[in-house]
């Protein structure tokens, strides 16, 4: 009976101790963490200050920023410039496959005949019915002349 008691208590002391060893490494851990944090907060503060002293920080800051707002401009008009011609040319290549045949048709012949139509978007489909068409064949025929 007592043994029946005793093995509980033991098991649970066994994780009592092993959390507080845990907890203690890893309280270690942070404290490093934070002296270094301290260290080199102390550091750019120093050279900010020396920097700042010399009038440099305030030329080069305003450089940067400057630099940074053309380039991101820039970048952006031109992002957003290629996303609208590539989903216009993408809807012209969807529209000209479905004069031919639906992506769904497409994806129904192809498990017809043993492909894995989930390998190809909707787009890659819409190319390969373009291209089949515009050479005279069958979507499937030319799909395995490609190696599918």
């Amino acid at each position: 009976m007592k043994k029946k008691i005793i093995i509980p208590i033991l098991i649970g002391l066994f994780l009592v101790v092993g959390y507080m060893l845990y907890n203690s490494l890893d309280s270690s851990k942070y404290t490093t963490n934070t002296k270094d944090k301290s260290e080199q907060s102390s550091l750019i503060t120093t050279v900010s200050n020396s920097l700042s002293s010399t009038g440099i920080e305030e030329s080069v800051s305003e450089a940067s920023r400057e630099t940074d707002t053309s380039i991101s401009t820039s970048e952006s008009s031109e992002s957003v410039t290629n996303h609208a011609e590539e989903d216009k040319k993408n809807k012209e290549i969807k529209d000209q496959a479905s004069k031919v045949m639906s992506i769904k048709e497409a994806r129904e012949e192809m498990r017809k005949s043993g492909m894995n139509d989930g390998d190809f978007s909707d787009l890659d489909i819409s190319k390969y019915i373009n291209d089949a068409t515009s050479k005279g064949k069958d979507l499937i025929d030319y799909l395995k002349e490609q190696g599918f």
